[in-house]
């Protein structure tokens, strides 16, 4: 969708998706991502203050992830048993695929405790990805990744508005 875009213009961008690539952060586009042209902004390049996020540490006192693939052609999610078969098929479009070539994802709901505070989050593949790769989880199975986040405790940053993890790290007391 790139080539929709022009140098010195805004434009309203909705429906995007965050992936991990090559251990970076992206925004991808997706089936019902929309692109209009607006008036130019001014100073978008100034740094705004973010009153949302807060940083608390504390524990993980409940988890809940889905692991799910996806079709990198359509973007349904597709079974990919855990049997020996190098191949899967989608579904939805009918394309074969290698198995690695499936993109990963796991997301879900935790509790998250920091004293007396405790707040329900959401936390994506993006963070939950760059936390496994930073610590060495094994991201094939949802139940290591909420054993892993039951087991210590954590520095999380998150939107106080629509209770998004926005990051994840071990806290000092795990090292």
């Amino acid at each position: 969708m790139i080539s929709q875009l022009e140098v010195n213009k805004s434009y309203k961008i909705l429906h995007l998706s965050t992936r991990l690539f090559q251990n970076n952060k992206t925004l991808t586009s997706t089936k019902q991502t929309t692109v209009t042209l607006i008036a130019d902004i001014t100073n978008c390049v100034a740094p705004t203050i973010d009153s949302d996020i807060v940083t608390k540490e504390g524990k993980i006192t409940q988890a809940g992830l889905n692991l799910f693939h996806t079709c990198d052609n359509c973007k349904s999610k597709v079974d990919v048993n855990n049997d020996k078969s190098l191949f899967v098929r989608c579904n939805a479009c009918k394309l074969k695929m290698a198995k690695q070539s499936c993109h990963k994802s796991i997301t879900g709901t935790v509790c998250f405790s920091s004293g007396y505070e405790k707040f329900k989050l959401t936390i994506f593949s993006s963070v939950l990805f760059t936390l496994a790769t930073a610590n060495n989880i094994d991201t094939n199975d949802a139940e290591t990744v909420e054993e892993y986040l039951l087991s210590n405790s954590f520095k999380v940053s998150f939107s106080k508005d629509n209770k998004t993890v926005l990051d994840i790290k071990l806290s000092v007391e795990n090292a």
